[in-house]
């Protein structure tokens, strides 16, 4: 079992370490994983347990200020995607990050 599990962690850090290489924009590839995941497992993913959870225990204002902070974050959490992927798309040149 220990074989394989650190087979499998030395695999994944030596694909890592290729991507790198070959991908121009690593560090914007990372942030828009990094946006689409973070806010779905850190904030998205207990909200709506937690409203599936207790739905039928709480009053309407409950409900209204809960799905309403939902929405908001899962907004965000598309703001965030749309400008990492924005990020990727747009070719940059050396003197484009130079300050003059």
């Amino acid at each position: 079992y220990q074989r394989r599990v650190h087979g499998i962690r030395t695999s994944l850090i030596i694909i890592i370490a290729l991507f790198a290489l070959v991908a121009h924009h690593f560090a914007l590839i990372i942030a828009f994983a990094g946006s689409t995941a973070s806010m779905f497992i850190a904030v998205i993913f207990p909200l709506s347990c937690y409203i599936t959870i207790f739905s039928g225990l709480k009053s309407k204002p409950w409900k209204l200020f809960h799905w309403s902070l939902l929405i908001i974050f899962v907004v965000l959490s598309l703001v965030g995607t749309v400008s990492s992927l924005g990020l990727i798309a747009v070719p940059t040149t050396p003197d484009s990050c130079s300050i003059r």
